[in-house]
């Protein structure tokens, strides 16, 4: 006789009770995925437009939602505490904000960046990123938050606004609580191995891990003040800072997992992003992974990084604010057209007490001018949305290390004031927030398609393998053996390297690099002896005298570079070195001020634009590439391509107010036909040097449809048949 198992758990053959429950859910989660992505996808289409609810703005009433359906705003914003019955009742679509709650993956103002004073060490977050009552507390607000409003139906769910490890990306040493030091120790054995690996690098003397504990900022400062290059070892306080990033990650990696699990097909993320700095844990490369609705900040070309590391399905959107004093403005006409432009999906406005007159539901001057932009922007969306983009040929490289790298270069002047480096501060006087800018503005106003690499895929995916025609070094001090080693294949299989200044430094864990990096790169030598107190002055190219060496405007990289004649040669634009089938540029030139110089002194940023242009059409399809003229013309407006080589689609969007009307020449080689399909001009183009006039309206963007003949390619095909083979070159026996 069989007796009764005491097992609990349930049968699971085909017949059995638990399988039809199990089976069912499954079903019922999988139609209302379906359910919800097509609802979402047909809502994201049309470039929504939600405004941000204010108590000083009107009721949050069907007077209100009235005039926003007849205006044709998408939605609103609806906080995770507030009920959204209303807008339910309503047939208002919203999102939901702060559904983590506001004061934890967002801290107030933390009392280290309001006091003049030194903090006390070591500085301990509020609220710990690896104490896991933090998590369970958040997954309560979450799922709390998704009971409350998931029957709403909303667009997206925005875990908080303007999160950090720290507050923006100040300047704050978080975090020495046990339970992020406990979670760093087990990051650090994965990392290391062993606590041998780890001293090796730390220059420690652990036993164990248990014993790990990083230096705190101004220890580590102390400690390398008077080293030479080759001796820094700023290797503990990297590994905190990166230690923080990926915490921060991984919080937001399980909240929306758990979003994506109760409410399958709606957008999760968070809102407020800022750029890349040692502080703050906005690593975009892998904070994009971890949900699917976004917004960064536009500083240091965050939104750039997002669009870049983003999935395909994910929702980007920018918050556009309007004149406190309800007037408009041509400005923010130029930041909407941009933002269609770069492919975001939405825009949030602030806020409803700017977009309407005080006390009523009728809209302000400002509120009038954004709705009069909103039907073009829409079709113009639709048409980005549609379009594909032209495969990058140029990458920017971007490396984490290398921005903690810049931010102890750049606080060293600071001395003990480091952490007033707030974020304000950061987004005025950053080295690496203004580089990357001045990069996106040269490449732009050269109309040159390109993304942003990450260090990571350089070394995953292979530098030869990438197909990339050209890599910038963006300001890349911290390189590692690997990526020297990746970079130098790239170049030998036939890529070009371009770097400004400050190449390889350091290595991946901010040590100093001895110079055989550099020699290997690029043939130049550097003076690595100065102390760390006066790389400051050497890296800005400062002379003994303190006068500043200047090239096309802007000021030299460094100052101590020595050539290796045969190694490298001088050109126009700086060190050249033939590699293989390839060429390593090294400019020397800092291009913070890049920006400010195109703006001030256009004759010299044109001539760089030119020079720069000849250069890289040797390497690129740079002459195919549609353009405007070098002059100021190029500054003032930008030109987007969409499609192939063959046909596709123009763009040209104002870049700055003020908002101009405009008659301008674009260059675009062996065209054939030109047709704006909003007004109807049309032009027959023929010949090797394509130009043509247009008409810009203020404030408008401008659409074309262009269809290009390829002569020159048949061409040059039988001019190389033609041509005798280059004689091979005799090869030096190595000396054993």
């Amino acid at each position: 006789m069989n007796m009764p198992s005491n097992d609990r758990s349930w049968p699971m053959g085909r017949g059995s009770l638990a399988f039809v429950v199990i089976a069912g859910l499954t079903l019922g989660s999988t139609l209302r995925a379906a359910e919800n992505t097509e609802r979402v996808e047909a809502a994201w289409k049309g470039f929504p437009v939600f405004l941000w609810m204010t108590t000083e703005g009107p009721k949050v009433d069907r007077d209100t939602f009235r005039a926003l359906e007849n205006a044709q705003i998408t939605g609103t914003n609806v906080e995770s505490h507030q009920s959204s019955s209303s807008h339910a009742l309503a047939g208002m679509n919203f999102y939901v904000g702060h559904l983590a709650g506001k004061g934890d993956l967002h801290l107030r103002k933390p009392e280290e960046s309001t006091s003049d004073d030194v903090p006390e060490l070591p500085t301990i977050r509020p609220v710990s990123l690896s104490d896991p009552e933090t998590l369970r507390e958040l997954l309560r607000r979450v799922e709390s938050g998704i009971r409350v409003h998931g029957p709403g139906r909303p667009l997206a769910y925005s875990l908080d606004d303007e999160i950090s490890v720290t507050y923006g990306i100040d300047a704050v040493d978080y975090s020495f609580d046990e339970f992020a030091l406990s979670s760093m120790r087990e990051w650090l054995k994965n990392k290391y191995e062993t606590v041998e690996g780890l001293n090796e690098v730390w220059g420690s003397t652990f036993s164990s891990f248990d014993q790990a504990i990083p230096e705190t900022t101004p220890e580590i400062r102390s400690k390398n003040a008077e080293r030479p290059l080759a001796e820094l070892n700023f290797a503990s306080w990297s590994d905190h800072r990166e230690f923080m990033a990926h915490s921060l990650m991984l919080m937001l990696q399980v909240l929306s997992k758990r979003v994506t699990t109760l409410e399958p097909g709606v957008p999760v993320g968070f809102l407020g992003g800022q750029a890349p700095s040692a502080f703050g844990g906005f690593d975009w490369w892998s904070l994009a992974r971890t949900g699917t609705f976004f917004e960064a900040y536009d500083h240091g070309l965050a939104p750039r990084m997002l669009h870049d590391f983003a999935s395909p399905s994910t929702k980007v959107v920018s918050t556009l604010f309007l004149d406190p004093n309800g007037k408009p403005s041509s400005q923010n006409v130029v930041d909407l057209w941009r933002r269609v432009a770069r492919g975001d999906d939405g825009v949030i406005v602030w806020s409803s007490d700017r977009m309407f007159k005080e006390g009523k539901t009728e809209f302000s001057m400002a509120g009038r001018d954004l709705l009069k932009q909103i039907p073009d922007l829409r079709r113009s969306q639709r048409m980005v949305a549609g379009a594909k983009r032209p495969k990058p040929e140029i990458y920017v490289y971007l490396s984490q290390a290398s921005v903690r790298a810049l931010w102890m270069l750049d606080s060293w002047g600071d001395g003990d004031r480091w952490h007033r480096r707030l974020t304000s501060h950061e987004h005025e006087h950053s080295s690496s927030i203004h580089t990357r800018e001045g990069w996106g503005d040269l490449l732009g106003e050269l109309s040159l398609p390109w993304a942003f690499l990450d260090s990571r895929d350089l070394v995953s995916k292979g530098g030869a393998e990438l197909g990339a025609k050209v890599i910038v070094l963006n300001e890349a001090l911290a390189l590692s053996d690997q990526e020297v080693h990746e970079l130098l294949r790239f170049v030998a299989a036939g890529g070009t390297l371009i770097a400004d200044a400050h190449a390889a430094m350091f290595d991946e864990h901010l040590r100093g690099r001895n110079p055989r990096a550099l020699s290997a790169l690029f043939g130049l030598r550097r003076n690595g002896q100065d102390p760390f107190s006066k790389l400051a002055d050497w890296r800005d190219g400062r002379t003994s005298q303190g006068t500043t060496e200047r090239y096309f405007g802007l000021r030299r990289g460094e100052r101590s570079l020595k050539v290796q004649e045969d190694l490298c040669e001088v050109m126009d634009l700086g060190y050249l070195r033939r590699l293989g089938d390839g060429e390593a540029l090294y400019l020397n030139l800092d291009l913070r001020d890049y920006s400010n110089l195109a703006d001030e002194q256009p004759l010299f940023a044109e001539d760089l634009r030119r020079t720069l242009s000849l250069f890289l059409g040797r390497h690129t399809e740079v002459a195919l590439t549609p353009r405007l003229d070098y002059d100021i013309t190029c500054r003032r407006f930008r030109l987007h391509r969409f499609g192939t080589e063959d046909a596709g689609l123009l763009l040209i969007i104002p870049n700055y107010a003020p908002l101009l009307d405009k008659d301008l020449m674009v260059n675009f080689n062996d065209l054939k036909t030109v047709v704006d399909p909003t007004e109807g001009y049309s032009a027959s183009l023929a010949g090797s040097s394509s130009r043509f006039e247009i008409h810009v309206s203020a404030g408008k963007g401008k659409w074309l449809r262009y269809e290009r003949q390829r002569v020159t390619v048949e061409r040059d095909e039988k001019e190389e048949k033609t041509q005798a083979p280059p004689p091979k070159k005799k090869r030096r026996k190595r000396k054993k």
